[in-house]
């Protein structure tokens, strides 16, 4: 209920369940969610994802770590979602998804000053122009990792959000149009709208954890 206070009406929620959501057991809180409406989560590992789907959970599930090669066939039979976050991955994983399954969605994630894990801004076209997103892959959505949305100063914030804005303009201008634009983590929801775009991922202000320690804020 206080994400959305927080978020334009049209804007969608993926909850972040992962590390078992914090501690407070996945599969109790993701069925307590489900019945509240949120029909998207996001998890770490394969791992956890197919645990979700094993309890029933029939919600979209995105794994928001590191996908390997070896876990694309995990991946597909328990309709999961990945995050590609190079070439090489995204090439490895079209070739493994069958034509029954096609075209299968997936998450561009991209590197706007995190540092860890994403493709560079300017190599997101070309990967979506790429025969590997002709059929075999969808671009569900594009996403980034605001590193640093709880700083009291919010400068660098503004700048990751201004280039990922910027990537989504060209690819727009390059009529690319892709429905799930997310950036917004915990801190962003509270202190950034413009990083809501058109969904947001709400993880540790879901188990009632405060993370902003700016002067100007306030309990919730």
């Amino acid at each position: 209920d206080q994400v959305r206070q927080r978020i334009p009406k049209e804007c969608d929620i993926l909850a972040v369940v992962k590390a078992d959501a914090y501690g407070h057991g996945a599969i109790a809180i993701a069925t307590a969610l489900a019945g509240m409406g949120v029909r998207r989560f996001g998890v770490a590992t394969v791992e956890e994802g197919i645990q979700l789907r094993r309890s029933g959970l029939s919600h979209a599930i995105l794994i928001m770590g590191a996908m390997r090669p070896a876990d694309s066939a995990a991946v597909i039979a328990h309709q999961l979602t990945p995050i590609i976050h190079d070439r090489d991955i995204a090439e490895q994983f079209a070739k493994e998804v069958p034509s029954s399954a096609r075209p299968y969605p997936v998450h561009i994630k991209v590197d706007t000053g995190m540092g860890r894990l994403g493709l560079c801004p300017d190599d997101v076209l070309p990967l979506l122009q790429s025969c590997s997103f002709q059929d075999p892959l969808s671009a569900e959505g594009l996403m980034t990792h605001l590193a640093d949305a709880d700083s009291e100063n919010p400068a660098f914030t503004t700048l990751q959000i201004d280039l990922f804005r910027t990537l989504i303009g060209r690819l727009k201008a390059s009529g690319i149009d892709i429905p799930l634009i997310h950036a917004a983590n915990s801190a962003a929801i509270l202190l950034h709208p413009s990083a809501h775009f058109t969904m947001v991922r709400p993880g540790i202000m879901l188990y009632g954890y405060h993370t902003i320690t700016r002067s100007d804020s306030s309990p919730d």
